[in-house]
């Protein structure tokens, strides 16, 4: 790692606390990374190795998520492994941008995009919220080309991916939130096996702090897997809603 290590201890001890907290909102929702990124950046990490490094953590909360939310709610693993097919090339493509640029080079357009679509579910809540019959709303090439640029900016960046994926689960499928959240999980789950490795193969992966945030992250998915299914899609939406415009504030004046 390049930079200058903050050698404080109490910032090392924030890791797994920040992670708990990330676990519980990206099992939920999605966009708990904002939360960790500044605190590997408090590290004297740059923002390219942060950016790996958070995915070690999010590794291991998948292992007990995808789990403990499947138990409870069985996830769709049919719509799991046909939204792969076109996102994997633009996570390929991703991962490519991520070693080259920085972060930033677009993060006041995607702030704007998550505030935008903040605006769309205060007015039309009910496409989220209603309990409907699932029913494809759009053809599936659009549905191909909404995932291929999900898993570009997954490979990019991650943080807040979760939050994109249940929006266009949502609004291109008709899914309900309980039911979109599992699918979610489970496609993250598979995005990060190789997010980790390109990552760390091109150096940008601090094992020790990746570790200490994803023990915090792994008991923060079993309390996220457990409010999600018994409170259902009203406390998904409120997540959803909360925790995208505080990414679009940060995205946007970060």
């Amino acid at each position: 790692m390049t930079g200058s290590p903050v050698t404080d201890w109490w910032i090392y001890l924030l890791l797994p606390l920040a992670g708990f907290v990330a676990g519980v909102v990206n099992t939920i929702a999605g966009g708990g990374s904002f939360l960790v990124l500044p605190c590997l950046v408090l590290l004297g990490m740059p923002e390219q190795v942060a950016n790996g490094t958070n995915r070690v953590a999010i590794a291991l909360q998948s292992l007990y998520s995808v789990r403990a939310y499947h138990e409870r709610r069985p996830i769709d693993r049919a719509a799991v492994l046909r939204l792969l097919a076109p996102s994997l090339p633009g996570l390929a493509g991703g991962f490519v941008l991520a070693t080259v640029l920085s972060p930033r080079a677009f993060r006041s357009v995607v702030g704007v995009l998550f505030l935008a679509f903040v605006v769309f579910m205060l007015i039309q809540p009910k496409l989220l919220l209603e309990k409907k019959e699932r029913e494809r709303k759009w053809p599936r090439g659009v549905e191909a080309a909404v995932f291929f640029g999900i898993g570009m900016y997954a490979g990019f960046l991650q943080a807040g991916v979760g939050l994109l994926v249940l929006v266009a689960l949502s609004a291109l499928q008709g899914r309900e939130l309980v039911d979109a959240n599992g699918i979610k999980l489970g496609i993250i789950a598979i995005w990060i096996v190789p997010s980790v490795v390109w990552f760390a193969v091109n150096r940008q992966v601090e094992w020790v702090p990746g570790l200490a945030v994803g023990v915090g992250n792994f008991f923060g998915a079993r309390l996220g897997a457990k409010w999600a299914v018994q409170k259902g899609n009203q406390l998904i939406f409120t997540f959803l809603v909360i925790v995208m415009v505080a990414t679009g504030l940060s995205l946007l004046f970060a």
